[in-house]
């Protein structure tokens, strides 16, 4: 998953993505330098981790 697909399944900004990608927070994989790939198992579990 891009960036952007998870800003829109998470319903938050792009940068809000990039925060909790700095704050390790979020797992990603990072492709390049610019470029990070997010695997949908990992945003699920972001996702089961925060549910009240």
């Amino acid at each position: 998953m891009t960036t952007k697909d998870v800003a829109v399944y998470l319903k938050v900004s792009t940068q809000q993505v990039r925060r909790l990608v700095s704050q390790h927070l979020l797992p990603c994989i990072r492709v390049s330098d610019r470029v990070i790939r997010f695997r949908p198992q990992d945003v699920e579990k972001f996702l089961e981790a925060r549910e009240i």
